[in-house]
């Protein structure tokens, strides 16, 4: 069989004499003759019905014998369809196939509520999953499992960032029906989940309260860590029912430093030297810590942004004074152990570590008391029953007593804490003196060194020189 293609021209080629020859829809003429062409003229003739690279024999309508791309002859109707997309449609006319049927189906996969089912004709195998609920909601679906006390209904609104203590992200949110709540909170990830409940959260954060001002309510994050600041946390407001059940919001995702550059170009010049300083202490973070070191959290600032805030100077972190013996009282130092150079922690929230190495057995437990600036500048003399807190010290592996003053933040690291360490033997109390230290000084000495350090200890300084200037 021959035939030209749809770009060929009428009467450019001759069929050869005594082959098979079709018109342009691809209906059989008769056995070639020298007069015989097939062909097409552009503009007037439809497109040829054979193209492509495969070319069928089948039966026409009335038992003609044909060719064709498709594998059904023409002139067919159409008989009666079952309605399977597998199955072949007869000829309503000639009992020959008209419709060819797939050689499977295209099944999507049943669902908790939907059965398994063919998406071109419809064809349903079997039954729905049904749900899977495990503390008030499916874990395949995320529907909420029925109950018969009342369901809250939580809608979030927007969150926002806090920073002039801990670094924490609020999130609010309009809430109804909350009678039968026992208990709400949130739930975080640092990655996205297809399923989330309070049995899978990486952290689960209790407890919400109501702001009358903004006629909203709220949930706050744990503090985040200096190098988490870029991180993007996945959350969900949980709700506890009376019953036992639980329910949850969607799952939305923040970072701090998404608010902080959302804040960045207001009119406060204050609040941007801040933003930007807080920034670049993140990065300081990330670098040290070695914590996605590829995407630096100051990366999104311009070269304007940057100089905005000054680089480290030795009066962004003033020296503490010794405090006078008379002050001390009953804490004045004697013999019993050797106190140890303090050190801070920066991994977590802002920290100041002390150690010490009795020389006599402790019997009991050994103490470290505390008194923040504003308890040592009201107090004339420093007594057990005017101390800011008390922490009990933990004996290391190494033998040393270890206790931490915690929760310091950025615009205090200047602040001074005064510490003092006792124990007893069961006969004598041992005490190291008032000693007195700040972040800012230990930040201070690792600033003006060489050390692996350096670079942390100034962005921290010149963050909490700038949180210092806009909180006061």
């Amino acid at each position: 069989m021959r035939y030209l293609p749809a770009a060929r021209f009428y009467l450019l080629q001759q069929a050869v004499v005594g082959e098979p020859i079709y018109d342009s829809k691809g209906n059989w003429i008769g056995t070639a003759q020298p007069e015989h062409i097939w062909g097409q003229e552009i503009g007037k003739d439809p497109y040829p019905v054979l193209r492509g690279k495969k070319v069928y024999q089948v039966i026409n309508c009335g038992g003609s014998v044909g060719y064709s791309n498709s594998q059904i002859g023409s002139g067919h109707i159409l008989g009666k369809d079952d309605g399977d997309c597998t199955t072949d449609v007869l000829c309503g006319r000639c009992g020959q196939v008209a419709q060819k049927g797939n050689a499977s189906h295209d099944w999507r996969e049943a669902t908790c509520t939907a059965s398994k089912m063919c998406t071109l004709c419809g064809t349903v195998q079997g039954q729905p999953l049904g749900h899977r609920y495990n503390q008030g909601m499916c874990v395949d679906c995320g529907e909420a499992e029925p109950s018969n006390v009342a369901v809250p209904v939580i809608t979030l609104k927007y969150p926002t960032l806090s920073f002039k203590d801990e670094v924490l992200i609020n999130v609010y949110f309009e809430a109804t029906n909350l009678e039968d709540v026992v208990e709400a909170g949130l739930i975080t990830y640092s990655t996205q989940v297809s399923s989330w409940n309070i049995l899978n959260a990486q952290k689960v954060v209790p407890g919400y309260r109501y702001i009358e001002a903004k006629g909203l309510y709220v949930v706050t994050t744990n503090g985040i860590p200096a190098k988490n600041l870029g991180d993007t946390l996945w959350f969900s407001i949980y709700t506890k029912l009376s019953d036992g059940s639980y329910r949850y919001t969607r799952l939305v995702s923040y970072s701090a430093g998404e608010y902080a550059y959302s804040l960045l170009g207001s009119a406060d010049a204050k609040l941007d030297r801040l933003l930007v300083s807080m920034l670049n202490y993140g990065t300081a973070a990330q670098l040290y810590f070695g914590h996605q070191t590829n995407e630096p959290v100051n990366g999104g600032l311009t070269d304007r942004q940057k100089a905005m805030v000054s680089a480290y100077d030795t009066s962004m972190t003033p020296s503490s004074a010794a405090v006078p013996a008379w002050k001390q009282g009953n804490f004045a130092a004697n013999s019993g152990f050797i106190s140890k150079y303090p050190s801070v922690s920066f991994k977590g929230a802002l920290a100041i570590n002390y150690y010490c190495v009795p020389q006599i057995p402790p019997v009991g437990k050994a103490t470290l008391y505390y008194w923040n600036q504003a308890a040592y500048t009201s107090n004339l003399v420093l007594t057990e029953q005017n101390t800011t807190g008390n922490v009990t010290m933990n004996k290391t592996s190494g033998g040393e007593y270890a206790a931490s003053v915690t929760g310091i933040p950025a615009r205090k690291i200047n602040s001074v804490v005064y510490v003092a360490l006792c124990y007893s033997d069961g006969i004598k109390s041992y005490t190291s003196g008032i000693l007195p230290y700040s972040i800012g000084e230990y930040c201070s000495y690792y600033a003006t060194v060489e050390h692996p350090f350096t670079d942390m200890a100034q962005a921290t300084a010149v963050y909490g020189y700038y949180a210092q200037q806009y909180f006061g």
